[in-house]
């Protein structure tokens, strides 16, 4: 019922807590958005499994997370920025679906194409803007769930490790970059890939 699925999604025990972003700081996120018919696939998988309203969702890799400051503000909103980047547009695929269990219950599709691009990007961005928050390694991933269920996790195996390869595929042409205080996101930049 819809009433359960809300419930669950607003029950403090199922909220997807984050090994990296602490209460009461704000940070820089900038991600990639996963955009077209196969996020809107992935993101209907996910409302049907998680309930979570799929207007609230963002399926998207993360490509870099900081505290955020006055220098990484008034860095990444520099009409400069995306040039001393460098980095170009991409092509990316997601692989099968894999899991940082047992460090996190966070259950993911890993990438297949675009995977050596985006862990450029970040080498980039660590150097340009000092190393983030996140506690792991960078691995880029299209999360699909927090806390998901092995029968969940079964069926997104059945669900996406079957899919064609034009049906897992997405192009990155931007990136964009948010700033987050524990509530919420908000866009404090676009940067255009060359």
């Amino acid at each position: 019922t819809e009433m359960t699925a809300q419930e669950n999604s607003s029950s403090p025990s199922t909220a997807p807590v984050s090994p990296t972003l602490k209460p009461g700081h704000r940070y820089l996120s900038v991600i990639a958005h996963v955009s077209g018919e196969n996020a809107q696939r992935l993101e209907e998988w996910k409302q049907k499994t998680t309930g979570i309203p799929v207007d609230s969702m963002s399926t998207h890799v993360t490509v870099y997370v900081a505290e955020l400051d006055d220098f990484l503000l008034d860095t990444v909103c520099s009409p400069r920025f995306s040039e001393d980047l460098g980095a170009s547009r991409l092509e990316a695929r997601w692989g099968s679906v894999q899991s940082f269990r047992p460090v996190t219950e966070v259950d993911y599709l890993d990438l297949e194409a675009g995977k050596a691009e985006f862990e450029w990007i970040h080498r980039k961005l660590v150097q340009m803007l000092g190393t983030g928050a996140a506690p792991f390694p960078y691995v880029p991933h299209v999360t699909l769930g927090y806390g998901l269920s092995e029968e969940q996790v079964a069926n997104a195996r059945e669900v996406f490790d079957a899919l064609p390869a034009e049906q897992r595929t997405f192009s990155v042409d931007y990136l964009h970059c948010y700033s987050y205080d524990g509530q919420n996101w908000e866009e404090i930049g676009v940067l255009p890939l060359s």
